[in-house]
């Protein structure tokens, strides 16, 4: 019985840390319980099988939470976001992208969310355009890299200005000045 207690009582705060750790966008915010408990505090009465379990579900429960979307949520979103507001591009982004896996849908939308205005969705579609062989993309990279550097959310303008110095240190940043 104690075990049971112990193990429903580890999956909560699983849910908690996982939520914590994996929250990005307006709706993951939302969702974020700060302050959660240290993931080792209680995982001393686990073993690693299920501490790995916890997280693994922990985190479908949270993607089938922030991310699924029913489609009067899309079609709102999209109407929103096709109108040039970031959050929704950035919300749709994501729901192509970690809940359907639809990466097509998902680099239109990364895209959008970029275009307006939205620092990580200009942070991740540079990190996706970078990863790109062709050299243009790599050069569009750049571009967005010095966009989400240069936004007043601190967090992502310190991880873009990071990505920008990597680049020019290992001259992949040749010819985009």
């Amino acid at each position: 019985m104690f075990k049971k207690i112990l193990i429903t009582r580890s999956i909560l705060l699983g849910c908690v840390l996982i939520i914590s750790q994996y929250s990005q966008g307006k709706a993951a915010e939302n969702s974020t319980v700060k302050g959660s408990p240290n993931l080792m505090e209680w995982a001393y009465y686990l073993s690693e099988d299920e501490i790995k379990q916890l997280k693994d579900e922990g985190l479908k429960m949270h993607m089938a939470r922030v991310y699924n979307l029913s489609e009067d949520e899309i079609r709102t979103l999209q109407e929103e976001a096709l109108k040039g507001t970031p959050e929704p591009a950035y919300r749709l982004f994501l729901f192509y992208e970690l809940y359907k896996r639809d990466s097509i849908e998902g680099n239109f939308w990364a895209v959008v969310a970029a275009e307006n205005g939205n620092p990580v969705g200009q942070y991740n579609l540079a990190l996706r355009l970078n990863a790109d062989p062709d050299p243009r993309n790599r050069k569009r990279a750049r571009f967005w890299l010095e966009r989400a550097a240069n936004n007043k959310d601190k967090g992502i303008a310190e991880k873009a200005a990071k990505e920008l110095n990597r680049l020019k240190k290992e001259g992949s940043g040749e010819n985009m000045n």
